[in-house]
């Protein structure tokens, strides 16, 4: 516990651990998963994290929306579900993202957008929303899903853009079961009064990370993110 931390040492910062945990069950079908579900029926999973993000704002510094699909994504519950996160801290890791995302007052996400609408890594694209793989990810066959006019956050999603988000997400999700693959996506909203591009990033746990990974952050690849967009446009 804390009461063991020296307090008068500046290097060991803490808090308390205020927050809230939800867990979303998304169908009451134990033997259906997200990728077998209706263009419909992921969207109504959508409308639910969109209600709990915004309750729990109120009381929350920041909700991380996420799902765990696999064993080697962290999950231990066959059964289809999403997890909430409410916290009282900006995690540290939106917050590089943030950071690095602007530039001279622009959204480097929506240049990236612009950028990748038309290249080799583009997946697929509607009316709201357009996937690609990203030019360097940490995952094999990793995935991005952005809206292609810059908002900050899920709850600012309407009903067609809602469907649209669903569109893409059943898309990919089935491709992904094809290759019987554990994966993880995440829901990155803008922190309170920060301005951050909306986007979920879908991460595929095919390869496990070794020691080149945890020793020095250089990833290393089995397929280029170009024939993994192939593979999904398949």
């Amino acid at each position: 516990g804390t009461k063991d931390i020296d307090t008068h040492n500046k290097y060991y910062t803490h808090g308390k651990a205020f927050g809230e945990h939800e867990v979303i069950v998304e169908t009451n079908d134990h033997n259906k998963q997200l990728h077998d579900f209706t263009v419909e029926e992921i969207k109504s999973v959508l409308k639910v994290y969109v209600a709990r993000t915004k309750e729990l704002s109120q009381k929350n510094k920041y909700v991380s929306v996420f799902k765990n699909h696999g064993i080697n994504a962290g999950t231990s519950l066959v059964h289809s579900h999403t997890q909430v996160a409410a916290m009282n801290i900006d995690p540290p890791f939106v917050m590089q993202e943030l950071k690095a995302s602007f530039k001279g007052g622009k959204c480097l996400y929506c240049e990236i957008i612009q950028a990748e609408k038309n290249s080799d890594r583009r997946i697929f694209d509607n009316n709201t929303f357009i996937s690609f793989c990203p030019y360097a990810p940490r995952f094999n066959f990793e995935a991005w899903i952005f809206p292609k006019h810059h908002i900050k956050s899920i709850t600012e999603l309407n009903d067609d853009q809602l469907k649209d988000l669903a569109e893409v997400l059943h898309k990919i999700l089935p491709k992904i079961a094809k290759l019987n693959a554990s994966y993880n996506f995440v829901i990155h909203n803008a922190p309170k009064q920060h301005d951050l591009h909306f986007h979920m990033e879908i991460l595929p746990r095919i390869a496990k990370f070794g020691g080149l990974e945890l020793a020095t952050n250089v990833i290393v690849q089995q397929i280029t993110p170009e024939q993994a967009a192939e593979f999904y446009r398949e």
